[in-house]
């Protein structure tokens, strides 16, 4: 049961990781809406700071 369990944390970073590395590579593979989005919510931060 441990054994099992550990199995899948391990593949699920694994597969995290490789997720990331894939951003590193691609960093525009996100849609427009979402760069959009995500540059609105950097400016709301900046201008709540």
């Amino acid at each position: 049961m441990m054994g099992k369990k550990n199995k899948s944390k391990r593949f699920i970073q694994q597969s995290h990781d490789s997720i990331t590395k894939y951003d590193e590579k691609f960093p525009y593979h996100f849609t427009l809406a979402e760069a959009e989005e995500r540059q609105q919510s950097t400016t709301k931060s900046f201008y709540s700071l």
